[in-house]
């Protein structure tokens, strides 16, 4: 019974005294938080010190306990931005598809031709007839038309019309109408809306013998809109200066192309021109086979005077000329003769006598003094 006894103290007092030194090893430090939003969760680390510490009687080597502190993670916690980077991005809308442009030179095209279409250059102005008219080609005018009413588009007078095409031809009605005969004939495109529905646009291509209208339509409401409009043609005004130049250039001209080769050697310029005509000749000479009289470059707008031969008793006698290109064309050599313009106390003469003859003429033909 002594035995049983001592041998039960001796076990009890060695468990006690290993489990006072089990007590004594450092408490593992806990480990850092992790951020689970931040990092994918880790492979659970199994609990080896504790195990071990609760069923192994004999202390733990210090290596034991240093693998079981998880100061050191197995990955390092991978942080949100680059979980963000590592993602597939989005696709984002090009900003060159905008309006469903998706090259920038098409986009950048279609925006300077709105520009110019909504420029506001061609401002309207007032006419006859509830007419408004504006620049042609200057912007796009907008036509603005009501249901049940009539619009129309005057062109200019001997234009005439090739083809018409409207972007929305079902819900507008398009038609000539048509005014005077032959070369003052006008014609006029007719527009209506066929729908009481308001904000309707579209726009209208008038393709003509002349030019390219282009032309916006859109429908309103109420008693305000265009009953009729018409253009005015900047180019117009410059092909009338130009005509107005080349008929200058053609008057001012003196026109010798025309007229028979003549010889200078044989050309006399000696004549004299005396009277109150105010369109007096500014040449008169011959070839010693006839006779040419120059008029001035307004000739053609005036009254052409008839000329006559005056004999050495002072009377008129008529001969055969021709006039050409402001010139009379005498066909013989006269000593005197006269341009006469109105009959009785209203006529106007010019005389033109042929001086003699010289004996020595310059190389234009015109006498010099010995």
């Amino acid at each position: 019974m002594k035995k049983l006894t001592i041998a039960f103290f001796v076990c009890f007092f060695g468990c006690a005294q290993a489990q006072a030194e089990a007590v004594t090893v450092p408490p593992l430090k806990p480990a850092a938080p992790v951020d689970l939003q931040a990092a994918q969760p880790s492979p659970p680390v199994p609990a080896v010190a504790s195990t071990q510490a609760s069923t192994t009687p004999a202390p733990a080597p210090a290596s034991t306990v240093a693998v079981a502190t998880p100061a050191a993670p197995a990955a390092a916690p991978i942080s949100a931005p680059a979980l963000r980077r590592a993602k597939p991005a989005k696709a984002e809308a090009s900003p060159d598809a905008v309006d469903g442009y998706k090259y920038p030179p098409a986009r950048a095209a279609a925006e300077k031709s709105t520009q110019w279409a909504n420029l506001n250059n061609a401002m309207v102005s007032g006419g006859e007839n509830g007419r408004v008219s504006v620049i042609f080609g200057q912007s796009v005018p907008k036509i603005g038309c009501a249901y049940l009413r009539v619009c129309s588009v005057e062109l200019e007078a001997g234009e005439t019309v090739n083809k018409v095409d409207a972007g929305d031809p079902v819900r507008w009605s398009i038609t000539p109408s048509i005014v005077g005969e032959g070369t003052g004939k006008t014609v006029y495109v007719v527009i209506k809306p066929k729908s009481d529905e308001p904000g309707l646009f579209t726009n209208v291509k008038i393709a003509t013998n002349r030019r390219m209208y282009d032309i916006d339509i859109f429908s309103v409401t109420g008693e305000r809109f265009v009953r009729q409009i018409a253009f005015t043609y900047p180019e117009n005004d410059q092909r009338q200066w130009e005509a107005q130049r080349a008929a200058m250039a053609k008057e001012e001209a003196v026109v010798t192309a025309q007229l028979p080769a003549l010889s200078v050697d044989k050309l006399n310029f000696n004549y004299s021109v005396d009277g109150d005509y105010p369109h007096r000749p500014v040449r008169v000479f011959d070839d010693t086979a006839k006779t040419y009289v120059q008029m001035g470059a307004d000739f053609r707008t005036q009254e052409a005077p008839v000329l006559v031969l005056i004999d050495a008793d002072g009377k008129e006698q008529l001969v055969n000329y021709r006039l050409k290109n402001g010139y009379y064309m005498v066909d013989k050599i006269f000593s005197k003769a006269a341009l006469i313009v109105g009959v009785g106390g209203s006529q106007q003469k010019v005389l033109i006598t042929r001086a003699q003859a010289c004996a020595k003429r310059s190389l234009f033909g015109s006498c010099v003094a010995e």
